[in-house]
């Protein structure tokens, strides 16, 4: 049997490890497969020492079916760069359409 550790420290770098591999994390993904209970806590931990942490909300189904409205955190992989502003976005799309 493999007992989930439950330091924050420990939980905090597994965390931080999954989202820089896959780039985002659920909350029934870390409590089913990563042992973690208090993902938010975590996660605000985390923001405090200044990894970029964005929250989605999205709705999902655990195993026995049952859906559920979850977080889904996700990491910016570089905090100097600035998402684009809609006005980029569409003059990237009408550049491309060209």
């Amino acid at each position: 049997m493999n007992i989930p550790n439950t330091i924050a420290s420990s939980q905090r770098t597994a965390i931080l490890t999954h989202l820089q591999l896959y780039g985002s994390l659920t909350t029934l993904y870390a409590r089913e497969q990563l042992g973690i209970m208090s993902l938010s806590a975590r996660i605000l931990e985390l923001r405090k020492k200044d990894f970029p942490i964005v929250t989605h909300r999205t709705t999902t189904e655990d195993k026995a079916g049952t859906r559920h409205r979850e977080a889904k955190y996700v990491l910016f992989n570089d905090a100097k760069e600035e998402a684009p502003t809609s006005d980029q976005t569409e003059r990237d799309l009408d550049n491309a359409n060209q």
